[in-house]
């Protein structure tokens, strides 16, 4: 498979090896060689993390950068790491600390959107579910009514949790474009992401569009996540 002509593929790669504990003068180091600007929003991270989260240290040196990364706003990135080593902790900790734009989060399963769902629960941020399992009702008053109105869609949701399949659909695609005209839409990830790279075009196609689309959206952040992206990749 060619990436060279999608413009959205990786920037960075953490590699696990190199960072699976946490080694806080390593993250210092990092941390101190960033802006002012980026050292807040580091700072930032942390508090959210341990006031809405509960969370008092990072699980390991890639989670604390990741985190730090990540809020570097103009950088994609693609996170390669393990199951359970904190790459969704990464994404959702930025998002709390800026509420007043939107994420869209792509997702291959129910089950994973589902545990999404939990998460965002616990910690009270609003998020629409967009799949052909979603009440449909929802959906309609969601791109009816509520895209209307910024102040009140800023005010229900922070995060789109969507399948490959919906994220395509005309409408879906052309509602995303107004959010991003609109200065709404800040970052879309591509959870599991290895399902474009390992399968190519043998498997779910709808992947390898997505990352064409994605070019629709080049002012954005794009973070593209998983566990099993390949070294020779």
């Amino acid at each position: 498979m060619d990436f060279n002509n999608i413009n959205i593929y990786k920037k960075y790669i953490f590699d696990w090896t190199k960072t699976n504990t946490y080694v806080e003068d390593a993250v210092d180091q990092y941390v101190n060689d960033l802006s002012d600007l980026n050292k807040k929003n580091f700072n930032n991270i942390k508090k959210v993390l341990e006031m809405c989260c509960n969370y008092k240290e990072f699980k390991n040196s890639l989670q604390a950068i990741g985190c730090c990364i990540i809020g570097r706003e103009n950088k994609n990135i693609t996170v390669n790491s393990p199951t359970g080593c904190g790459k969704t902790l990464m994404v959702l900790s930025n998002i709390i600390c800026k509420l007043n734009y939107i994420t869209c989060i792509i997702l291959p399963t129910i089950t994973l959107i589902q545990q999404y769902e939990n998460i965002l629960s616990s910690i009270n941020v609003g998020f629409i579910t967009i799949t052909s399992y979603s009440d449909k009702k929802n959906i309609k008053n969601f791109l009816k009514n509520d895209l209307n109105n910024d102040k009140n869609l800023l005010e229900k949701y922070n995060v789109i949790l969507i399948t490959p399949e919906s994220f395509l659909k005309e409408k879906i695609i052309n509602m995303l474009n107004n959010l991003y005209k609109n200065k709404i839409l800040h970052r879309i990830v591509l959870d599991e992401v290895y399902q474009v790279i390992d399968y190519d075009l043998r498997f779910r196609k709808d992947y390898l569009n997505i990352l064409y689309k994605l070019n629709l959206f080049s002012d954005i952040q794009v973070i593209m996540m998983s566990a099993t992206i390949h070294n020779d990749i």
